[in-house]
Order: C-alpha cells, then structure tokens, then sequence
C-alpha cells in the first residue's frame, strides 16, 4: 500500500513530454530488469521494463521501483497509470520520475529513447521474501495521419494512438543485518554517510544563544528516529539546549540519498575558547558489508563578552 504522501496520478495524465527535440544525457543502466511489457508496430518498437534498485537490499535500506520506458519512437506523447503496483504490506510513495525522454544509442548502433515514467520508494523493515505486482500504464504514441479537410482539402494531422501495459510481478528477497559487530549505538541507518559541523557566521557571545549545524549526507534513507547523540559534544561552558533536525530526500544516480540537517541551540556560560567536540554517527555499509562509525571534526569557538560589532549609539542633535 502507500503511504500518506503518496501522489496518485489519474487516468488521462499523460507525464512524459513529446519533445523529441529535447533530449537529456543517457540514464544509469538498469541493475537488472525484472518484467516488462513490449509491443511492435511497423513504425518501431515501445517497450516498459520495470527494475528494482538495488537487486539484493537490506532490511532497512531504501529500494526503488522504476518503470523504464524504451522506444525507437521519438513521438511518445506521454503516459499513464492506469493501476498501481501493489506492494502488499510495504509502506511505499511515489517519487518524482525524469519525465523526459533521453536519446540512448546501442552497441547495433540503433537509437533508442528511454524515460523513468513510474518511480515509488519503500524501505522494507523485515528481512523476508516480498511480491510486487505490476501495475498497468498507458503509452501514448503520436502519428501523422492525412485528413480530408471540407475547406483545405487533404492536410497532415497529428493523431495519439494510447496502448496499454502490463508488468508482471516480481520478487524481491531481502536480507536480514548482521548481528556480529553490531554497535549498541546503532539506530537502523543502511548506506554510505558523511557527516560534519559548522557555524554560522557571527559572534558567538556569553549568555546568548548560539547555534551550531550537524549535517548527514549521503546515499540511503535517513529519518529523525537516527539522531545522533548530541549532547555530549558540547562540554561543561557550552550548555547544550535542543536539537531541531530536518531531512530531505532525492534521487540520483538511480539511487535514493537524503541529507539530514540537525540545528544545535546552545549557550555558552563562559568566555574564552572552546572545542565542540566531534559528533558520531553509526550506519551499516552495505558495500563494505560491515558497521560503520564515522566523527565530524572538532571544532573550537571563541566566546566574548560582548558582541565585535556593538558600538556606542550615535546622538543627533534636532
């Protein structure tokens, strides 16, 4: 099923633009495709594939459903859903799809044109054996066709002839993380993580409050349950109040990343310098295939009474 933020596109919305004159840079090769549908026509060949990203997930690691169109058609109209993929009891959303058509030229030497034209994200929780059922789409393939006008005589029309799709079902297996060297630390984080600290620019003055920004990059899902421990990277002369953080989600590369940006509030009860101490962060490398812990560096501040840039107020006399 989906979750709340999934985006349902209607029947008749056709999402892939017929710009056959526009065309973006090659998409990343499938990791492996799973099921498609296909059909031929005298004018070319239009085909949907659908593919898993990546082939053997972990439990806790995000994995994308594409459905990948593939045509010698430049005159694709657009597309359709006409059903949704079931994904049983896997929470799942709709992501943005490229949405355009992208010239791709083959070994043969035929150009094809290819457009992600379905693209939904889940993250199963459990170590098991899922089924997806394919959804069905409609494909709309533009012609010209020759009219007889009562006025103008015979004239070149462009007509859309709509064809549906259907993907098969597929399986996808998960595997379960190890529980050898597993840190008592770890919040469920799968992927590959960068994490660093900064300060904004501007005094940092005793008895007021400041504020410092941890970020977490990097390719994999990140949500606010994977916090890292903060406090104890502000010492005794920085108090350490509260923590907002916020994370967003994007795709690249056919892999889902995240960012999640943490403001640290805090305020410093003595002047002088100080050293934020470096912030940790633990998550499963799935390519290493081990745990991970990775340190943000340390950072020394400097406190002052009274802020560089106060001066005296200025007296105009009226």
């Amino acid at each position: 099923m989906f979750g709340n933020s999934r985006c349902k596109i209607g029947k008749g919305l056709f999402r892939v633009a017929a710009l056959s004159a526009i065309f973006a840079s090659s998409i990343v090769p499938a990791s492996e495709i799973h099921a498609s549908g296909k059909k031929t026509g005298d004018e070319g060949k239009v085909e949907l594939k659908a593919r898993i990203t990546p082939q053997k997930p972990m439990q806790g690691e995000p994995v994308l459903y594409e459905v990948v169109l593939e045509t010698t058609i430049p005159s694709i109209a657009g597309t359709a859903v006409q059903t949704d993929p079931d994904f049983g009891g896997l929470e799942a959303r709709r992501e943005p799809a490229d949405s355009r058509l992208h010239e791709e030229t083959g070994k043969d030497g035929e150009v094809s044109y290819v457009a992600v034209i379905d693209r939904i994200r889940f993250i199963p929780e459990q170590a098991a054996s899922y089924k997806i059922k394919g959804g069905s789409y409609i494909v709309g393939v533009g012609h010209q066709v020759v009219v007889n006008d009562p006025f103008w005589g015979p004239v070149v029309s462009n007509d859309v002839e709509e064809r549906s799709f259907e993907i098969k079902p597929v399986t996808i297996s998960v595997r379960k993380l190890p529980e050898d060297g597993r840190p008592d630390d770890f919040k469920g984080a799968v992927g590959n993580y960068t994490i660093e600290i900064e300060i904004p620019k501007g005094d940092i003055v005793k008895g007021k409050e400041a504020i410092a920004v941890v970020t977490v990059r990097g390719e994999g899902s990140l949500t606010e349950k994977m916090l890292p421990e903060l406090r104890e990277s502000f010492p005794e002369g920085l108090e350490f109040n509260s923590a907002s953080p916020s994370v967003t989600e994007y795709v690249a590369d056919g892999r889902l990343c995240s960012e999640m940006e943490i403001e640290c509030l805090f305020t410093p009860s003595e002047e002088g310098k100080h050293n934020i101490m470096p912030v940790e962060f633990v998550f499963y490398d799935r390519d290493r295939k081990r745990y991970e812990r990775i340190r943000s560096e340390e950072i020394e501040i400097e406190v002052l009474s009274s802020p560089v840039s106060d001066s005296p107020p200025v007296l105009i006399e009226i």
